[in-house]
């Protein structure tokens, strides 16, 4: 019994972990593929796929009961436009032709639901689910009253967190556009990124630093101005800083390990991103025209290599991983997503549980 449930409980816990490789798109519309074996094995596989359109966005979101891949176009002149791939297939699209998502201008961000029934879009000032078998848009929606474009959004849980105009708004899943509906934080002038960390806990950077909310917003950091972030898959994160000088772009690369800050790298160029993948321990960087990767496997950040916008197939614009999770429950339909660490403590407690109910039990 006893080594039953011991195996038991770790094939649980793995299964909601997986391996995952990185993908990207270029400013040109390319969609294309690193392959991870390691955090020290890394392969360019390069161009899968060319969408002739500007600065595409991209996703990996659990569909019903598989993952996928979302590539978002985007021209101004109209609605968006997405376009579906297997996660392990990148070259053939599923959608003979791209899907027109109605209500969708300008689409600044992906986020994946657990059930897989449904799929969030960010789009200009609107935070909106839309059905993930035919894309349609729902009425599960929220536009800001000053229509400010969102600057930034994410999903742990049930809850979805949107940064917009100096404010941090939480819905506890439901998005609906009467207001009252939502906690709201007010953060300091500049905010554009955040991202959650090891612990649960939520990180936002500002135009002098960055902030942490626990029962209130509170100051971790004094820095430059943040322009983007991404958990170190532990209690700590990286962080790329950002200051205009004449003309010049000046970045810094910068990791706080939840007690000092680590200087890593500077670099020029306005445009940047930074994107975890912690199963493997790898860290990828956008530093203006090049994908940086990193060993982050020892606690420390090992540059590994690099790849330039002519081997990417043109310069890198977003970066995701290609794999997403979650699960099949008909009575939540439309809730957000968990995170994998959540449901190992879903299962630790469940078998807590199970131990305390049985007093002749010993692991």
């Amino acid at each position: 019994m006893k080594k039953i449930l011991i195996v038991s409980i770790f094939l649980i816990a793995l299964s909601g972990i997986s391996s995952a490789d990185i993908i990207y798109t270029t400013t040109d519309g390319k969609l294309g593929l690193v392959k991870i074996a390691g955090s020290q094995s890394l392969d360019l596989a390069g161009v899968q796929y060319d969408t002739g359109k500007e600065n595409p966005i991209l996703e990996s979101y659990w569909d019903n009961n598989k993952s996928r891949v979302m590539l978002i176009e985007r021209d101004g002149s109209s609605y968006d436009r997405a376009i579906r791939f297997n996660s392990s297939n990148l070259i053939e699209a599923i959608d003979k032709e791209p899907v027109i998502l109605n209500e969708a201008k300008n689409t600044t961000k992906i986020l994946s639901t657990i059930t897989g029934e449904g799929i969030i879009l960010i789009h200009g000032a609107t935070v909106q689910e839309f059905t993930t078998d035919d894309l349609a848009p729902t009425t599960r929606k929220y536009t800001y009253p000053t229509k400010v474009d969102i600057k930034d959004a994410t999903i742990i849980g049930r809850r979805i967190f949107v940064l917009v105009d100096n404010a941090l708004l939480k819905f506890d899943g439901q998005i609906k556009e009467k207001s009252g509906i939502f906690s709201s934080w007010d953060v300091e002038p500049g905010a554009e990124a955040m991202a959650f960390i090891g612990d649960g806990t939520l990180v936002i950077g500002h135009e002098k630093g960055i902030q942490v909310l626990s029962s209130s917003m509170e100051d971790l950091l004094e820095t430059k101005p943040v322009k983007a972030l991404c958990s170190d898959g532990s209690y700590g994160f990286y962080f790329v800083t950002q200051e205009l000088s004449g003309d010049v772009y000046h970045n810094m690369l910068c990791h706080f390990n939840g007690a000092t800050t680590n200087e890593i790298l500077n670099f020029e160029g306005k445009h940047t991103g930074l994107m975890c993948e912690t199963y493997n321990h790898v860290l990828a960087l956008i530093a203006n025209d090049k994908i940086l990767l990193y060993d982050t496997s020892d606690g420390g950040t090992t540059f590994v290599t690099e790849y330039d916008k002519s081997a990417l197939g043109g310069s890198p614009f977003r970066l995701a991983t290609n794999t997403s999770s979650g699960q099949n429950y008909e009575e939540s339909k439309g809730s957000c997503n968990n995170s994998n660490l959540g449901i190992l403590l879903l299962v630790l407690s469940f078998c807590f549980v199970i131990i305390k109910l049985n007093h002749n039990f010993n692991l």
